[in-house]
């Protein structure tokens, strides 16, 4: 979940377009346009895909460090788990934005409003949690090898789907 919209190298992460001197490239701050000269946009170029290439070799290694340290066992490149990650719901309004290319795997939504009354799910996830095997995960497939956390995941899991709530994350694997 984001308000803010992507930033450049998360959309390049899912597969997205770069375009660095383009309006909707909120990290270049004001250097961009639509009328800028050659120069600006080739300085404009170097200067994002340096930034894209700091991340990839000395942001998302130091991640890999801390998480596997907190972890306590090695886990997969971080960038393999940041490219898992199958949908994103952007809390903006496409008025207030600049037009630009839109990954399919994003949902924009806009006017979130939390209810007393929750309307309960449809049918169709009803059947999907008898079928499927529900996994609670960040970016990528997690397998429980303890099963005091496995037994406390399924719990949460079943308590988000029993209250009939709209929010929760979850993997649906058939």
């Amino acid at each position: 979940m984001n308000s803010l919209g992507l930033t450049t190298f998360d959309i390049q992460m899912l597969g997205g377009l770069v375009m660095a001197s383009h309006e909707a490239t909120w990290e270049m701050e004001s250097s961009v346009g639509s009328d800028l000269p050659f120069w600006k946009r080739l300085k404009n170029f170097y200067t994002m895909w340096y930034l894209i290439y700091k991340i990839h070799r000395h942001i998302y290694p130091l991640h890999q460090k801390i998480a596997e340290e907190h972890m306590g066992v090695p886990l997969p490149p971080m960038i393999d788990i940041a490219r898992n990650t199958s949908l994103v719901f952007i809390n903006e309004h496409p008025v207030m934005t600049y037009g630009s290319p839109k990954l399919p795997n994003i949902i924009r939504f806009y006017s979130l409003h939390v209810s007393d009354e929750t309307k309960p799910l449809p049918q169709v996830y009803s059947s999907l949690e008898r079928r499927a095997k529900v996994l609670e995960q960040l970016s990528s497939d997690s397998k429980f090898e303890n099963e005091r956390i496995y037994r406390i995941m399924k719990r949460v899991t079943n308590t988000f789907l029993l209250r009939r709530s709209y929010y929760f994350t979850c993997v649906v694997k058939l």
